[in-house]
C-alpha cells in the first residue's frame, strides 16, 4: 500500500491514491482532501486535479468498478488493492475528464502501478480506449440505475420507495452535476455585492443565491477564497444558509444551537443578530468546541460561548430561557452526498436508530424555548422518517407548539420544507420552524 502523506509530495495522482485509501477506511473526502493539501507541496493546477480525482473516483466508484469488472479477466475481489485504485483513477480520467489526454492518463497510471501490475493496468486501460470509452449497463432496471448513478441498490430502492423512480433519477442526476461553490458572505466584515465585485474583477463567475441573502455561487477555487477573503466568508451550502436565516433571530436575542459543530449556523445567527445578544453553541464532542470558538474568532463574532453537552440531556438552567433554539440533529447525511459522496455507501440498515435519537433531541430542545419563542428542527437528509414524521409526532404530543411559516427565497412555506438538488439546486435538506404559544 502507498503511504504518501509526507511533506513534499508533488504527484497529484499518487496523492490521490493515498486519499482514496483513507476514504475506503471510513474517512470523509472533504476532510482528507484538505488535510493532504495542507501537508504536501503541490502546484495550483495539480491541486485542482488531485481534488477532482479524489472526489470523482469516490463519487463514481460503483460505475468504475462495473467497467473494470467488464474489462478484467479477474473478478474485482482478486485484483490487488493498489491496482484497483490505479484503475479507478485511470478509468475515471478517460471517461469523465476531457482535459486529461488519454495517453497521459494511461502512462501516468502505468507508472504508478507496482511492477507486477503494470501490464495488467496497461491492458485494461487500453481495452477501454479501444471500446470508445463506452460501457453497457446491467439489464436489471435497478442494477442499471445503480451503475448509472453510482448508488448502491439498497439506497436506490429506499429513495424509489419515498420519491418514485422519476424523482429519484432527477435527484441523483443533479447530485452528480458539477456545481459552483456556495459562499456565505460574513456581513459582519464584508458586503455581499462588494465581495461579488471582487470575484468578478479576479476573473471568476459569480451569481447571487436564490434562497439566502448571504449566498454567492462562484467557480473560484477554495484556496483562492481563503487567500483573498480571510474571515469574510464561510464555505456553506445555500440550504444550510437558509436554515440559519429561517431562525428569525434579531439583535439582542438569546439563541441556543444544540448540535452546533462545526458552528456554521451559529455564525449565520450571529450575522442576523448583528453580533449583539448571546449565542450558546453546544455539542456532544468537546474536541469540536475549540473549532467553533476559533471559527467565531476568525469571523469576528464576539457573542458565541461554547458548552459540552449531549443534546438529549436536559439542563434545568436552560429551561424556557431562549428566544430561539435550533436542533440541527445528527442524521444520515443523505442530502449532502454531492459534497461527501462516501456517505451513499453506508449500510442503509445502520440508519434505523437515528429517528429515535433525533426525536429525543427535539423534545429536550423544546423545553428551552420561551413562551412565544421559536424552535427550528433541521437535517441534511431527505428521508421522511428523519424529517416530517419526527415533526408530526412531536406536534401531536406538544399542543403548545405549531408550525410557523417562513420565507424561502421569493416564496413562503407553511413551516416545513424539504429542499432537493433537482428542484432547489442545493443539497438535500429539511427545515421545520415551530413556535411556542405566548
Amino acid at each position: 500500500m502507498h503511504t504518501l502523506e509526507a511533506q513534499g509530495t508533488q504527484n497529484p495522482r499518487k496523492l490521490a491514491i493515498s486519499a482514496l485509501e483513507r476514504i475506503e477506511k471510513g474517512g470523509y473526502s472533504n476532510i482528507i482532501i484538505s488535510d493532504l493539501l495542507k501537508k504536501n507541496r503541490i502546484e495550483d493546477k495539480d491541486r485542482a486535479l488531485f481534488s477532482a480525482i479524489v472526489k470523482g473516483v469516490t463519487e463514481r466508484r460503483i460505475t468504475l468498478d462495473h467497467i473494470i469488472a467488464s474489462l478484467s479477466s479477474f473478478p474485482l475481489s482478486k485484483i490487488d488493492t493498489d491496482a484497483l485504485m490505479v484503475l479507478r483513477i485511470g478509468i475515471y480520467q478517460l471517461l469523465y475528464m476531457d482535459s486529461v489526454p488519454k495517453y497521459a492518463a494511461v502512462n501516468e497510471c502505468v507508472s504508478l502501478s507496482r511492477k507486477r501490475s503494470k501490464g495488467f493496468v496497461n491492458a485494461v486501460l487500453r481495452n477501454f480506449i479501444r471500446s470508445g470509452c463506452r460501457y453497457e449497463l446491467p439489464d436489471d432496471p435497478h442494477a442499471g440505475m445503480s451503475v448509472e448513478y453510482s448508488v448502491p441498490v439498497p439506497l436506490l430502492e429506499k429513495f424509489i420507495s419515498v420519491f418514485g423512480e422519476e424523482k429519484t433519477r432527477a435527484i441523483f442526476e443533479k447530485t452528480l452535476e458539477k456545481r459552483y461553490t456556495d459562499v456565505c458572505v460574513n456581513t459582519l466584515k464584508a458586503d455581499v455585492d462588494s465581495f461579488a465585485a471582487e470575484l468578478k474583477k479576479s476573473g471568476y463567475h459569480v451569481e447571487r443565491g436564490a434562497l439566502s441573502q448571504y449566498c454567492l455561487k462562484t467557480d473560484a477555487p477554495y484556496y483562492f477564497l481563503e487567500d483573498h477573503f480571510i474571515g469574510e466568508f464561510l464555505a456553506m451550502d445555500e440550504a444550510s444558509q437558509l436554515c440559519g436565516a429561517s431562525l428569525g433571530v434579531r439583535a439582542g436575542d438569546l439563541f441556543l444551537d444544540t448540535c452546533s459543530a462545526p458552528g456554521s449556523k451559529s455564525y449565520v445567527a450571529a450575522m442576523s443578530m448583528n453580533n449583539t445578544g448571546r449565542i450558546v453553541s453546544s455539542d456532544l464532542h468537546s474536541s469540536k468546541l475549540s473549532l467553533i470558538a476559533s471559527g467565531a474568532d476568525r469571523l469576528g463574532i464576539k457573542i458565541i460561548e461554547t458548552r459540552e453537552a449531549d443534546a438529549r440531556d436536559f439542563f434545568p438552567d436552560f429551561e424556557r430561557a431562549f428566544d430561539c433554539v435550533l436542533c440541527d440533529v445528527p442524521c444520515s447525511g443523505l442530502g449532502v452526498i454531492g459534497g461527501k459522496p462516501e456517505i451513499k455507501y453506508k449500510n442503509v440498515k445502520e440508519l434505523s436508530a437515528l429517528p429515535d435519537i433525533q426525536y429525543a433531541i427535539l423534545c429536550t430542545s423544546s423545553r428551552y424555548v420561551k413562551a412565544g419563542g421559536t424552535l427550528v428542527y433541521s437535517t441534511c437528509t431527505v428521508l421522511p422518517e428523519e424529517n416530517e414524521l419526527n415533526v408530526q409526532k412531536f406536534l401531536s404530543a406538544n399542543s403548545e407548539f405549531s408550525l410557523e411559516p417562513f420565507r424561502v427565497g421569493n416564496d413562503t412555506c407553511d413551516g416545513m420544507i424539504t429542499l432537493t438538488p433537482d428542484v432547489h439546486g442545493t443539497d438535500g435538506f429539511f427545515i421545520a420552524k415551530l413556535k411556542r404559544k405566548s
